[in-house]
């Protein structure tokens, strides 16, 4: 399920954390932003797995240490147990695989990235459908992107992202400097990427 979350006064803003209070394991994600992050409006978007009906929760802390908390009731279901999309043995072969995209910035608007990585983020609740056993859990677990050598945000995530995390965000102006991400998964993987430059 897609999910895209506003922060207004992004310059205040130091993490946002993601949470489907239904799911096996709540927290989806934990992002820390950094400076490249921006100070205008920050829009973050991304694909979710819920599990049963549930409320669905974007929490921000600010700089002096303050939450704030939008909340949204999701009817959706079946999310961290449904089969995977791929077959098993494709989806370990294009394992790791990122791509780092910039877009044009919009008049007034700060510019975008996304950052998408193939990886089938296995829940841990999932069955083979040939085996019938359960698939072990094999997930995202982190992912740092920088804009030059300044950080956008780091990502500490589960198995409630979905399969081929998929990351849309705003960063702040630069000067051409490409967007780099690097991630680390469950069984220790590590993969990187890099935009082309980014325009100012």
């Amino acid at each position: 399920m897609p999910l895209t979350v506003r922060m207004p006064e992004a310059a205040t803003i130091k993490a946002l954390t993601l949470v489907i209070d239904k799911n096996p394991v709540p927290v989806v994600a934990t992002f820390a932003f950094g400076a490249a992050a921006g100070s205008g409006e920050r829009v973050l978007s991304t694909r979710v797995r819920i599990d049963m009906y549930s409320n669905v929760r974007a929490i921000v802390e600010t700089a002096d240490g303050k939450l704030a908390m939008a909340v949204h009731f999701v009817k959706a279901a079946g999310g961290c147990s449904a089969p995977a999309l791929k077959d098993a043995d494709d989806a370990l072969a294009s394992l790791g695989k990122m791509q780092v995209k910039t877009f044009a910035q919009t008049t007034g608007g700060s510019p975008e990235a996304q950052v998408m990585i193939r990886h089938p983020n296995y829940s841990g609740m999932q069955m083979n459908q040939l085996t019938g056993l359960y698939i072990p859990a094999k997930f995202v677990e982190e992912i740092e992107v920088k804009r030059g050598q300044d950080l956008v945000f780091r990502m500490t995530g589960g198995i409630s992202l979905s399969e081929d995390p998929n990351i849309r965000f705003t960063v702040a102006r630069g000067a051409g400097e490409p967007i780099s991400a690097t991630a680390r998964d469950s069984d220790g993987r590590q993969f990187s990427a890099r935009s082309a430059e980014t325009g100012s």
